[in-house]
């Protein structure tokens, strides 16, 4: 009875680890080199609407993998997308935050939606990212890169450079790399950081600069000249003044070059068409070159019209008396030359009969010495403590001096000695001085 029993546990405990061996199996399967695609009955969905677009995949040479499918380009990356190259073949994976992420061959990184940026994780390979909002994670490394920044990946170590901006690593030590530095990290640590010269720098990042695809890919190309015709066409919208709206008049560079790589090239090529058709038939066009002269002219002579104003204090106010070249400007553009013209000659007009002539230069020099003396006066009845009070007794010279400008030389002259006998009738005397 109790052999049988032993034999019984001994024959269920090879069962489970017989059954265990083979669910494991079944289950943990070697990821594949970057360049092999993974079998059919192993592949993931080819799109997973669940989840956010984080950018747009751009692909150059032969052996570019979605999702280890693979594809020619232009599939949107989504969190949990994964993008492989084989042998001379290269990707760029164009963010929507608008930073660029570039895969050299024999690279296989993951992306992913963090909370606060996007995550790019590499097991092998070289990668540059050229942006804000990066992060990236390798076996030795996890930090965020606000900058220009190549990475390569090997068993050993990781080797990031900066050209430009930071990398703030997290781990395996918080420690921040600035631009022209250089990292060597292992599982062990931070290896070395050193400063690279232009010459070692420029040997570092030119793979990803002159051979990715954003240059050789035609699409991207097309792509990349049509979203500039549509921001020029959305400035000579605003420009002008038409007022069109919606998504296809948008200023935004990355959303007309995001759509154009969805849409076939004769629709995009036709939406360009339409906005051209739409500011030449419902918009009137931009002033010309002799208009806008003109114009530049009349504002000149506004501003200069308004600073008379202050100047002799005449007090003339409203939109037609602006030091505001601008508001000038725009209102002459869209009225009739001689409409401005006769604005220029009403103020022009005005300032002649309704307010007196600015004071000559005599008048401002007698002003100065009244003001000179007036001010000499006030620290006079301060020193003496005589308490004379009110407007004629000020030490602002700027006061006295604006004053002296609206009244008769006379009337100035005869508030100085008024001042003056009030002082003499002060008999207390200063403070001695030793």
């Amino acid at each position: 009875m109790i052999l049988c029993t032993s034999l019984w546990r001994f024959c269920c405990t090879c069962f489970l680890a017989g059954l265990a061996v083979s669910l494991l199996s079944g289950c943990i399967q070697p990821r594949p080199y970057p360049h092999q695609p993974l079998p059919s009955h192993q592949q993931p969905p080819s799109h997973q609407p669940d989840y956010p677009v984080i950018g747009n995949l751009h692909a150059d040479g032969p052996h570019v993998y979605y999702n280890h499918r693979p594809t020619s380009g232009g599939q949107p990356i989504r969190s949990g997308d994964n993008v492989s190259t084989g042998e001379n073949s290269r990707a760029t994976v164009r963010l929507i935050n608008g930073g660029v992420v570039t895969i050299d061959q024999n690279t296989d990184p993951d992306f992913f939606k963090d909370a606060w940026c996007i995550l790019v994780t590499i097991f092998k390979g070289q990668v540059a990212t050229d942006g804000s909002g990066i992060c990236i994670e390798t076996p030795h490394v996890y930090g965020l890169a606000n900058s220009k920044v190549n990475i390569v990946v090997t068993d050993h170590e990781t080797i990031i450079t900066v050209l430009s901006g930071t990398v703030t690593m997290e781990r395996p030590v918080n420690r921040i790399l600035q631009r022209h530095q250089q990292a060597r990290v292992s599982r062990s640590g931070i290896q070395s950081v050193r400063s690279l010269s232009a010459s070692q720098l420029k040997s570092v990042f030119p793979w990803c600069d002159s051979r990715s695809g954003r240059q050789r890919d035609p699409r991207i190309v097309q792509c990349r000249r049509y979203a500039e015709t549509a921001v020029s066409q959305q400035k000579e919208n605003l420009r002008r003044g038409c007022r069109f709206k919606g998504s296809d008049w948008s200023a935004d560079f990355n959303h007309h070059y995001d759509w154009c790589l969805k849409v076939p090239p004769s629709r995009a090529d036709a939406a360009n068409r339409a906005r051209a058709e739409t500011l030449k038939r419902n918009c009137a066009p931009a002033p010309q070159a002799n208009k806008r002269q003109q114009c530049r002219r009349y504002a000149e002579t506004a501003v200069s019209q308004q600073k008379e104003n202050l100047r002799r204090g005449c007090r003339f106010k409203g939109s037609d008396w602006s030091a505001d070249f601008n508001h000038h400007y725009d209102w002459c553009l869209k009225v009739p030359q001689a409409r401005a013209d006769a604005a220029n000659r009403a103020r022009a007009e005005t300032l002649k009969r309704n307010c007196a002539p600015a004071p000559q230069a005599n008048k401002r020099q007698q002003c100065r010495r009244y003001a000179e003396t007036a001010v000499s006066q006030q620290k006079e009845n301060l020193r003496r403590g005589c308490r004379f009070k009110g407007s004629d007794w000020s030490a602002d010279f700027d006061y006295h001096y604006d004053w002296c400008l609206q009244v008769p030389p006379s009337r100035a002259d005869a508030a100085n000695r008024e001042r003056d006998k009030s002082l003499k009738k002060c008999q207390k005397p200063g403070p001695m001085l030793y």
